[in-house]
């Protein structure tokens, strides 16, 4: 499944009508194992490709390139079986399912009912980033890809060398960016982000918020 989104208040219009005009748009891929019965009921995988669009008013033909990623798992079931099958997953998703697994049932309960996500990869190309498009482009692949459910990320530096003071500086600045996403609550040992039962800040919304396209 593909599903198309424009990111709300991110079109860009020329004084001339004649003029491109120019938006973000994140285009999601859903993907499973569909030879693996027991992975399709436990994880989708939802890839968002973050877009630059160009369109031409006169025809809406449209011209894109990709400025972006976003890598994330919804997750369902059991919280103990998720924590069995990250035992074969990645290292990143393995530590922050052992981390649910170890959370009161009564913390996590709207990912119990309405499925986990847990977002693992955000990556922007270097000449695009500091444009304001970031925690949108996040937000609008959550409300597509899981709205409701329990949101949880690790806000991780690069992986350079860096000092134990450097690392904690990035962590901080990192948690901070992403709280602005809605994320309120944090485990300070375990360096996790979570919100149950999330939903887009309304600071997020724009004027011209569309119905996602499928």
């Amino acid at each position: 499944m593909v599903i198309l989104t424009k990111l709300p208040g991110e079109e860009y219009k020329s004084v001339d009508q004649d003029e491109p005009i120019s938006f973000v748009r994140v285009c999601i891929s859903i993907k499973t194992d569909v030879d693996d019965h027991d992975a399709r009921e436990i994880y989708q995988c939802g890839v968002g490709k973050i877009l630059h669009v160009t369109q031409n008013p006169s025809n809406d033909e449209e011209s894109s390139v990709q400025i972006g990623e976003i890598i994330g798992y919804r997750l369902f079931g059991e919280v103990i079986d998720l924590a069995t099958w990250a035992e074969f997953s990645s290292q990143d998703l393995s530590y922050a399912l052992h981390w649910l697994s170890r959370q009161d049932e009564s913390a996590i309960e709207s990912g119990i009912y309405d499925g986990f996500l847990y977002i693992d990869k955000v990556y922007i190309e270097p000449q695009w980033r500091g444009k304001g498009f970031t925690l949108k482009a996040v937000a609008t692949y959550i409300e597509v890809f899981a709205r409701n459910g329990f949101v949880f990320l690790m806000p991780s530096p690069p992986t350079e060398e860096v000092t134990a003071q450097d690392k904690e500086h990035q962590i901080y600045r990192l948690r901070r960016f992403w709280e602005k996403l809605g994320l309120s609550l944090y485990d300070s040992d375990a360096n996790i982000l979570w919100e149950p039962g999330w939903s887009s800040p309304t600071w997020l919304a724009g004027k011209d918020h569309q119905t996602p396209v499928y």
